[in-house]
């Protein structure tokens, strides 16, 4: 049983019916009350005035933050069905960059996951100074830097914008993708490519990381799994996957 999501969720649920809660919790002290009134010596004639002015007090709170709040908690559940329809877009992207090298130059089964070994080895076999089946024509070093760049934009727009109703574990998986070891790797190609110039013979393909630590180099795992949990509620879109 993970305790930390139950009290995230108890005090989720507390910060929503807050009011409400509060009144049911009057209630019943009354109703105690009420029933332990001979043992407490209560004079029931005060008692019952009391008992009714607290009910009326309860049931007018409940109203009015019902209908203050109510327009609030709409606009949140808006923005957070916004966020995870964006988030849905940020990780399409992600997948794209890895998914399109492959789909033109290796022959992988659909089965295959992306960033599998079988995978990562068949995009160190792309050599980046060579031609990229693009529109409009580029290389691969090019196309690995523009979407890179791309997707970085992405996903700073995606946590400076839903930062105040996005699911925390949406926001920091777009926070790790923002500053992963994949931007960072394609960012600094231009200077890998100066210093294999001096290198004859050694070619100019992409730097990847030790498999056991791909979640972190390119973390579209992360972004899938906060997905899903955000998916999980009626309405909305079906999780994705990391299929070809």
């Amino acid at each position: 049983m993970d305790f930390k999501k139950l009290r995230r969720g108890a005090v989720e649920l507390f910060e929503e019916h807050r009011a409400g809660l509060v009144a049911v919790a009057l209630a019943l002290a009354m109703f105690g009350l009420y029933r332990l009134r001979r043992k407490l010596g209560l004079n029931e004639a005060i008692f019952a005035n009391f008992f009714t002015d607290a009910c009326g007090i309860a049931v007018t709170v409940l109203f009015i933050e019902r209908l203050v709040t109510a327009p609030d908690r709409r606009a949140k559940k808006m923005g957070r069905a916004l966020a995870l329809r964006e988030a849905l877009v940020l990780f399409h992207r992600a997948c794209h960059i890895i998914r399109y090298p492959l789909q033109v130059t290796a022959q992988l089964p659909e089965s295959t996951r992306l960033l599998s070994p079988e995978a990562l080895h068949a995009l160190t076999m792309i050599e980046l100074s060579a031609p990229s089946k693009t529109a409009p024509p580029t290389t691969w070093e090019l196309y690995f830097a523009g979407q890179a760049n791309s997707l970085s934009d992405l996903s700073a727009s995606f946590t400076g914008r839903y930062m105040t109703v996005a699911d925390p574990e949406l926001l920091q998986a777009a926070l790790d993708i923002e500053k992963c070891g994949f931007v960072h790797s394609v960012r600094m190609l231009p200077t890998i490519r100066q210093a294999r110039a001096m290198m004859p013979g050694i070619a100019h393909r992409l730097p990847l990381t030790d498999p056991d630590q791909i979640d972190d180099w390119f973390p579209i795992e992360r972004l899938r799994q906060a997905i899903c949990k955000a998916s999980r509620e009626p309405n909305n879109p079906p999780p994705p996957t990391l299929m070809m």
